[in-house]
């Protein structure tokens, strides 16, 4: 479960809800929710892409997991640092109309392109999110942590595109100050969060390194 919560810091719906609303405030209130759908889709898509590509591009530039969580970790802390310290911008947005919450699904397809970038790419699917896939992926050692790994992945997209298709109802109840708690708050999660896979970078490298190096330093086997 902790990779669902780490996975939630990052996608962080409410904190794209601004962005969403901004990005689609000249489409329909129909083709606008039929948006988020399909892009919750392609989230999807892009993080089980993610999970099975990561690790074999480590390997193919000889990048060990400690080297990339102390990098992940890095990347991550600069998200939660923007997230907790810089300020929300709420679009203004007329009240939607009442079209008995329709889905325009034909419509959002042919507009997918205009905001897979940069709501899908590297909005929400960006270097920290496919970091957290790629280091929580290590966890996985058999079928059943996969389905488990994918359903938690498809419940944090089902969240995200929920949250988005709410997103101008949600934005009226919390508001601005709303909007920046939420986000701050996520933001000191990811901070968190950060700071442990560096720690668990650095002491799974210091361990390799005790357990390999400094040995055949001492006997005069490898220069120092």
């Amino acid at each position: 479960m902790t990779f669902f919560f780490a996975l939630m810091a990052m996608l962080n719906p409410l904190n794209k809800i601004p962005v969403f609303l901004a990005e689609t405030k000249q489409f329909s209130p129909s083709l606008r929710r039929g948006l988020a759908v399909t892009l919750s889709f392609a989230v999807f898509v892009m993080l089980v892409i993610s999970f099975f590509a990561g690790r074999l591009i480590l390997q193919v530039f000889s990048i060990s997991l400690p080297a990339f969580q102390i990098a992940g970790g890095l990347v991550i802390i600069v998200y939660g640092l923007r997230m907790t310290l810089e300020k929300t911008v709420i679009p203004e947005m007329q009240n939607e109309e009442e079209d008995g919450f329709a889905y325009d699904l034909d419509g959002a397809e042919r507009n997918l392109g205009e905001i897979i970038v940069p709501l899908g790419i590297p909005l929400i699917v960006g270097p920290g999110t496919i970091t957290t896939v790629i280091l929580y992926s290590d966890i996985v050692t058999g079928l059943g942590d996969l389905l488990l790994f994918h359903l938690l992945m498809l419940a944090g997209t089902v969240i995200t595109g929920t949250v988005l298709l709410f997103s101008d109802p949600i934005r009226r109840r919390l508001g601005k100050n709303g909007l920046e708690i939420m986000t701050r708050i996520m933001g000191l999660l990811l901070l968190a969060i950060a700071i442990q896979f560096i720690l668990d970078g650095t002491g799974s490298a210091a361990g390799t390194w005790l357990s390999t190096s400094l040995p055949a330093v001492l006997n005069g086997t490898v220069p120092a």
